[in-house]
Protein backbone atom coordinates (compact mmCIF):
# COMPACT_ATOMS: atom_id res chain seq x y z
CA UNK A 1 0.00 0.00 0.00
CA UNK A 2 1.43 3.44 -0.88
CA UNK A 3 2.66 5.52 2.06
CA UNK A 4 -0.01 8.21 1.61
CA UNK A 5 -2.76 5.58 1.76
CA UNK A 6 -1.19 4.14 4.89
CA UNK A 7 -1.24 7.59 6.48
CA UNK A 8 -4.87 8.20 5.54
CA UNK A 9 -5.90 4.81 6.85
CA UNK A 10 -4.07 5.41 10.09
CA UNK A 11 -5.70 8.81 10.45
CA UNK A 12 -9.17 7.37 9.83
CA UNK A 13 -8.56 4.61 12.35
CA UNK A 14 -7.39 7.18 14.88
CA UNK A 15 -10.48 9.31 14.27
CA UNK A 16 -12.75 6.28 14.75
CA UNK A 17 -10.89 5.39 17.92
CA UNK A 18 -11.31 8.96 19.21
CA UNK A 19 -15.02 9.03 18.45
CA UNK A 20 -15.71 5.84 20.35
CA UNK A 21 -14.92 7.29 23.82
CA UNK A 22 -16.89 10.44 22.98
CA UNK A 23 -19.89 8.35 22.00
CA UNK A 24 -19.60 6.34 25.19
CA UNK A 25 -19.32 9.56 27.24
CA UNK A 26 -22.35 11.06 25.49
CA UNK A 27 -24.34 7.86 25.97
CA UNK A 28 -23.47 7.73 29.66
CA UNK A 29 -24.31 11.41 30.10
CA UNK A 30 -27.70 10.94 28.46
CA UNK A 31 -28.35 7.83 30.53
CA UNK A 32 -27.54 9.65 33.77
CA UNK A 33 -29.62 12.65 32.71
CA UNK A 34 -32.67 10.60 31.82
CA UNK A 35 -32.13 8.48 34.91
CA UNK A 36 -32.13 11.54 37.16
CA UNK A 37 -35.03 13.26 35.41
CA UNK A 38 -37.78 11.22 37.13
CA UNK A 39 -36.12 11.84 40.50
CA UNK A 40 -35.97 15.62 39.84
CA UNK A 41 -39.59 15.67 38.71
CA UNK A 42 -40.61 13.72 41.83
CA UNK A 43 -38.65 16.13 44.04
CA UNK A 44 -40.30 19.11 42.33
CA UNK A 45 -43.76 17.64 42.88
CA UNK A 46 -42.92 16.90 46.51
CA UNK A 47 -41.67 20.47 46.98
CA UNK A 48 -44.98 21.76 45.66
CA UNK A 49 -47.03 19.50 47.94
CA UNK A 50 -45.20 19.71 51.27
CA UNK A 51 -45.51 22.78 53.48
CA UNK A 52 -42.29 24.82 53.40
CA UNK A 53 -41.49 24.18 57.05
CA UNK A 54 -41.51 20.39 56.66
CA UNK A 55 -38.86 20.37 53.96
CA UNK A 56 -36.02 20.80 56.44
CA UNK A 57 -33.34 23.44 56.80
CA UNK A 58 -32.95 26.34 59.17
CA UNK A 59 -34.45 28.74 56.63
CA UNK A 60 -37.57 28.11 54.56
CA UNK A 61 -38.16 29.34 51.03
CA UNK A 62 -40.34 32.33 50.28
CA UNK A 63 -43.26 31.71 47.98
CA UNK A 64 -43.41 33.24 44.53
CA UNK A 65 -45.64 36.03 45.79
CA UNK A 66 -42.54 37.57 47.37
CA UNK A 67 -40.88 37.78 43.98
CA UNK A 68 -41.08 41.32 42.70
CA UNK A 69 -40.92 43.67 45.66
CA UNK A 70 -39.82 46.36 45.23
CA UNK A 71 -41.23 46.96 41.77
CA UNK A 72 -38.99 48.55 39.18
CA UNK A 73 -39.86 52.23 38.80
CA UNK A 74 -41.35 52.55 42.30
CA UNK A 75 -38.01 52.07 44.07
CA UNK A 76 -34.39 52.97 43.42
CA UNK A 77 -31.45 50.73 44.19
CA UNK A 78 -29.19 52.66 46.46
CA UNK A 79 -26.22 51.81 48.66
CA UNK A 80 -26.81 50.93 52.27
CA UNK A 81 -30.56 51.16 51.97
CA UNK A 82 -30.52 48.61 49.16
CA UNK A 83 -33.65 50.19 47.75
CA UNK A 84 -35.60 53.30 48.61
CA UNK A 85 -38.75 54.99 47.31
CA UNK A 86 -38.19 56.56 43.90
CA UNK A 87 -39.10 60.23 43.31
CA UNK A 88 -42.02 59.10 41.18
CA UNK A 89 -43.42 56.60 43.69
CA UNK A 90 -47.19 57.22 43.90
CA UNK A 91 -47.29 56.91 47.70
CA UNK A 92 -44.20 58.97 48.62
CA UNK A 93 -43.56 62.68 48.19
CA UNK A 94 -40.30 64.35 47.20
CA UNK A 95 -39.31 64.86 50.84
CA UNK A 96 -39.08 61.08 51.35
CA UNK A 97 -42.07 60.50 53.62
CA UNK A 98 -45.50 59.31 52.54
CA UNK A 99 -47.65 61.95 50.93
CA UNK A 100 -49.59 64.02 53.44
CA UNK A 101 -51.51 67.27 53.75
CA UNK A 102 -48.79 69.12 55.66
CA UNK A 103 -46.67 71.81 54.00
CA UNK A 104 -42.96 71.09 54.04
CA UNK A 105 -42.26 74.57 55.39
CA UNK A 106 -42.67 74.56 59.15
CA UNK A 107 -45.67 76.30 60.70
CA UNK A 108 -44.86 78.13 63.91
CA UNK A 109 -46.16 76.43 67.04
CA UNK A 110 -47.13 73.14 65.30
CA UNK A 111 -45.08 70.15 66.50
CA UNK A 112 -43.87 67.67 63.88
CA UNK A 113 -43.38 63.92 64.48
CA UNK A 114 -41.53 61.70 62.00
CA UNK A 115 -42.50 58.02 62.24
CA UNK A 116 -39.96 55.49 60.94
CA UNK A 117 -40.55 51.75 60.53
CA UNK A 118 -41.42 48.93 58.16
CA UNK A 119 -44.72 47.69 56.75
CA UNK A 120 -46.64 48.25 59.99
CA UNK A 121 -45.69 51.92 59.92
CA UNK A 122 -46.26 52.18 56.17
CA UNK A 123 -49.78 50.75 56.41
CA UNK A 124 -50.46 53.51 58.93
CA UNK A 125 -53.20 52.07 61.14
CA UNK A 126 -51.31 53.16 64.26
CA UNK A 127 -50.04 56.44 62.81
CA UNK A 128 -53.51 57.38 61.56
CA UNK A 129 -54.93 56.59 64.97
CA UNK A 130 -52.43 58.97 66.53
CA UNK A 131 -53.28 61.67 63.99
CA UNK A 132 -57.00 61.29 64.75
CA UNK A 133 -56.35 61.72 68.48
CA UNK A 134 -53.83 64.55 68.20
CA UNK A 135 -54.75 66.62 65.13
CA UNK A 136 -52.74 69.54 66.47
CA UNK A 137 -49.57 67.53 65.68
CA UNK A 138 -48.12 66.82 62.23
CA UNK A 139 -47.65 63.05 61.89
CA UNK A 140 -45.18 62.34 59.09
CA UNK A 141 -44.98 58.70 58.03
CA UNK A 142 -41.69 57.42 56.55
CA UNK A 143 -42.40 53.69 56.87
CA UNK A 144 -41.19 51.49 54.00
CA UNK A 145 -42.34 47.90 53.58
CA UNK A 146 -39.67 45.25 54.08
CA UNK A 147 -37.10 47.54 55.69
CA UNK A 148 -35.01 46.72 58.74
CA UNK A 149 -33.41 49.11 61.23
CA UNK A 150 -30.21 49.49 59.21
CA UNK A 151 -32.15 50.76 56.21
CA UNK A 152 -34.30 52.96 58.43
CA UNK A 153 -31.20 54.56 59.98
CA UNK A 154 -29.72 55.30 56.56
CA UNK A 155 -33.02 56.76 55.37
CA UNK A 156 -33.45 58.90 58.46
CA UNK A 157 -30.04 60.40 57.80
CA UNK A 158 -31.15 61.13 54.23
CA UNK A 159 -34.48 62.85 54.94
CA UNK A 160 -34.32 64.16 58.51
CA UNK A 161 -32.71 67.47 57.66
CA UNK A 162 -35.30 68.26 55.01
CA UNK A 163 -38.33 67.36 57.15
CA UNK A 164 -36.93 68.89 60.36
CA UNK A 165 -38.97 66.90 62.87
CA UNK A 166 -39.25 67.79 66.54
CA UNK A 167 -39.67 64.14 67.48
CA UNK A 168 -38.57 60.90 65.78
CA UNK A 169 -40.51 57.75 66.70
CA UNK A 170 -39.20 54.35 65.56
CA UNK A 171 -41.66 51.46 65.44
CA UNK A 172 -39.49 48.43 66.26
CA UNK A 173 -40.84 45.16 64.88
CA UNK A 174 -39.95 41.72 66.23
CA UNK A 175 -38.96 40.65 62.72
CA UNK A 176 -36.27 43.34 62.79
CA UNK A 177 -34.35 40.67 64.73
CA UNK A 178 -34.43 38.43 61.65
CA UNK A 179 -33.05 38.64 58.13
CA UNK A 180 -35.89 39.09 55.66
CA UNK A 181 -34.53 38.93 52.11
CA UNK A 182 -36.19 41.17 49.53
CA UNK A 183 -36.01 40.15 45.89
CA UNK A 184 -36.24 42.39 42.85
CA UNK A 185 -34.98 42.95 39.31
CA UNK A 186 -32.23 45.57 39.19
CA UNK A 187 -31.46 48.11 36.47
CA UNK A 188 -29.31 45.57 34.62
CA UNK A 189 -32.07 42.98 34.55
CA UNK A 190 -30.52 40.80 37.25
CA UNK A 191 -32.76 39.11 39.80
CA UNK A 192 -31.26 40.17 43.14
CA UNK A 193 -31.92 38.95 46.66
CA UNK A 194 -31.08 41.91 48.87
CA UNK A 195 -29.89 41.67 52.44
CA UNK A 196 -27.86 44.65 53.66
CA UNK A 197 -24.70 42.64 54.24
CA UNK A 198 -25.15 39.69 51.84
CA UNK A 199 -26.82 40.47 48.50
CA UNK A 200 -26.78 37.71 45.87
CA UNK A 201 -28.03 37.10 42.36
CA UNK A 202 -30.66 34.41 41.74
CA UNK A 203 -32.05 32.71 38.63
CA UNK A 204 -35.34 34.46 38.05
CA UNK A 205 -36.53 31.88 35.47
CA UNK A 206 -36.23 29.01 37.93
CA UNK A 207 -37.45 31.02 40.93
CA UNK A 208 -40.73 31.71 39.14
CA UNK A 209 -41.20 28.16 37.83
CA UNK A 210 -39.65 25.77 40.35
CA UNK A 211 -40.73 25.16 43.93
CA UNK A 212 -37.63 23.02 44.35
CA UNK A 213 -35.40 25.93 43.36
CA UNK A 214 -37.24 28.27 45.75
CA UNK A 215 -36.64 25.78 48.55
CA UNK A 216 -32.98 25.58 47.59
CA UNK A 217 -32.84 29.38 47.87
CA UNK A 218 -34.26 29.12 51.38
CA UNK A 219 -31.94 26.30 52.42
CA UNK A 220 -28.85 28.16 51.25
CA UNK A 221 -29.58 31.39 53.09
CA UNK A 222 -26.64 32.32 55.25
CA UNK A 223 -27.69 31.44 58.82
CA UNK A 224 -28.18 34.34 61.17
CA UNK A 225 -27.11 34.41 64.80
CA UNK A 226 -29.75 35.92 67.07
CA UNK A 227 -27.23 37.75 69.26
CA UNK A 228 -25.50 39.29 66.25
CA UNK A 229 -28.78 40.50 64.78
CA UNK A 230 -29.84 41.98 68.12
CA UNK A 231 -26.53 43.79 68.44
CA UNK A 232 -27.01 45.25 64.95
CA UNK A 233 -30.56 46.36 65.77
CA UNK A 234 -29.40 48.11 68.93
CA UNK A 235 -26.49 49.76 67.11
CA UNK A 236 -28.93 51.07 64.49
CA UNK A 237 -31.28 52.43 67.15
CA UNK A 238 -28.34 54.20 68.79
CA UNK A 239 -27.38 55.58 65.40
CA UNK A 240 -30.90 56.96 64.86
CA UNK A 241 -30.96 58.48 68.32
CA UNK A 242 -27.62 60.18 67.70
CA UNK A 243 -28.78 61.57 64.37
CA UNK A 244 -32.02 62.82 65.91
CA UNK A 245 -30.12 64.52 68.72
CA UNK A 246 -27.78 66.15 66.21
CA UNK A 247 -30.86 67.68 64.59
CA UNK A 248 -32.39 68.76 67.93
CA UNK A 249 -35.15 66.17 67.76
CA UNK A 250 -36.37 63.95 70.58
CA UNK A 251 -36.27 60.20 70.03
CA UNK A 252 -38.40 57.27 71.21
CA UNK A 253 -39.04 53.64 70.29
CA UNK A 254 -42.37 51.83 70.12
CA UNK A 255 -41.98 48.06 70.60
CA UNK A 256 -44.50 46.27 68.40
CA UNK A 257 -45.87 42.92 69.68
CA UNK A 258 -47.22 40.00 67.68
CA UNK A 259 -50.73 40.86 66.59
CA UNK A 260 -52.51 37.82 67.97
CA UNK A 261 -54.79 37.11 70.89
CA UNK A 262 -53.09 35.72 74.02
CA UNK A 263 -52.58 31.99 73.68
CA UNK A 264 -53.02 31.92 69.90
CA UNK A 265 -49.34 31.94 68.97
CA UNK A 266 -47.48 28.65 68.49
CA UNK A 267 -45.42 27.98 71.60
CA UNK A 268 -42.02 28.35 69.94
CA UNK A 269 -43.00 31.60 68.22
CA UNK A 270 -44.41 32.94 71.48
CA UNK A 271 -41.21 32.08 73.34
CA UNK A 272 -39.00 33.71 70.70
CA UNK A 273 -41.19 36.83 70.64
CA UNK A 274 -41.14 37.11 74.43
CA UNK A 275 -37.36 36.71 74.55
CA UNK A 276 -36.80 39.36 71.87
CA UNK A 277 -39.17 41.74 73.61
CA UNK A 278 -37.43 41.30 76.98
CA UNK A 279 -34.02 41.77 75.37
CA UNK A 280 -35.08 44.90 73.50
CA UNK A 281 -36.83 46.49 76.47
CA UNK A 282 -33.82 45.79 78.70
CA UNK A 283 -31.48 47.43 76.18
CA UNK A 284 -33.76 50.44 75.72
CA UNK A 285 -33.92 50.85 79.49
CA UNK A 286 -30.14 50.62 79.88
CA UNK A 287 -29.61 53.06 76.99
CA UNK A 288 -32.01 55.56 78.51
CA UNK A 289 -34.21 55.66 75.41
CA UNK A 290 -37.91 56.44 76.02
CA UNK A 291 -39.95 53.49 74.85
CA UNK A 292 -43.46 52.06 74.75
CA UNK A 293 -44.77 48.49 74.63
CA UNK A 294 -48.14 47.58 73.10
CA UNK A 295 -48.81 43.96 74.07
CA UNK A 296 -51.50 44.91 76.59
CA UNK A 297 -53.25 47.09 74.00
CA UNK A 298 -53.39 44.19 71.53
CA UNK A 299 -54.60 41.80 74.25
CA UNK A 300 -57.30 44.28 75.22
CA UNK A 301 -58.50 44.59 71.64
CA UNK A 302 -58.58 40.80 71.32
CA UNK A 303 -60.56 40.50 74.55
CA UNK A 304 -63.39 42.53 72.99
CA UNK A 305 -63.66 39.99 70.21
CA UNK A 306 -62.10 42.20 67.57
CA UNK A 307 -59.65 40.72 65.06
CA UNK A 308 -56.15 41.96 65.83
CA UNK A 309 -54.32 40.69 62.72
CA UNK A 310 -54.81 42.56 59.47
CA UNK A 311 -55.80 39.30 57.78
CA UNK A 312 -56.57 35.90 59.33
CA UNK A 313 -53.35 34.30 60.53
CA UNK A 314 -51.29 37.47 60.03
CA UNK A 315 -49.47 38.17 63.30
CA UNK A 316 -47.10 40.74 61.79
CA UNK A 317 -49.56 43.51 60.90
CA UNK A 318 -52.35 45.01 63.02
CA UNK A 319 -55.95 45.20 61.96
CA UNK A 320 -57.48 48.68 61.89
CA UNK A 321 -59.05 47.97 65.28
CA UNK A 322 -55.74 46.83 66.79
CA UNK A 323 -53.94 49.80 65.27
CA UNK A 324 -56.49 52.13 66.81
CA UNK A 325 -56.12 50.43 70.21
CA UNK A 326 -52.33 50.80 69.95
CA UNK A 327 -52.67 54.50 69.15
CA UNK A 328 -54.95 55.00 72.16
CA UNK A 329 -52.46 53.18 74.38
CA UNK A 330 -49.59 55.38 73.18
CA UNK A 331 -51.57 58.52 73.96
CA UNK A 332 -52.60 57.22 77.38
CA UNK A 333 -49.07 56.15 78.33
CA UNK A 334 -47.53 59.52 77.56
CA UNK A 335 -46.19 59.61 74.00
CA UNK A 336 -47.35 63.20 73.56
CA UNK A 337 -45.67 64.20 76.80
CA UNK A 338 -42.33 63.64 75.11
CA UNK A 339 -43.08 66.23 72.45
CA UNK A 340 -40.66 69.14 72.83
CA UNK A 341 -41.63 72.70 72.19
CA UNK A 342 -41.62 73.22 68.43
CA UNK A 343 -38.39 74.64 67.04
CA UNK A 344 -38.52 78.37 66.20
CA UNK A 345 -38.52 78.97 62.46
Amino acid sequence: MPPDLDARAASAASARAGKAPRRRWLARTLAVTFGLLPAVVAAELLARILPAGSAGGAETAFDRGHLMHPRRGFFLLDGEEGYRPAPGHPAFAHHGALKNEYPLARTGGVPRVLCIGDSVTYRAFIVNGLAARAPHVEWWNAGVEGWNTRQQAAYLERICDGIQPDFVVVFLHLNDFEITPVRFVDDEGRFIEFRPSHPRELARFWFVRSALYRRWVGWTERPAVEQDLAAEVFANLARMRAHSAAHNARFAVVMLPPFAAPGELPQLYAEISAARTRNALAWLMSAGIPHFELASAVAGAAATGLPVGETPGDVLHPSPAAGDACAESLIQTGLLELLPAPKPR
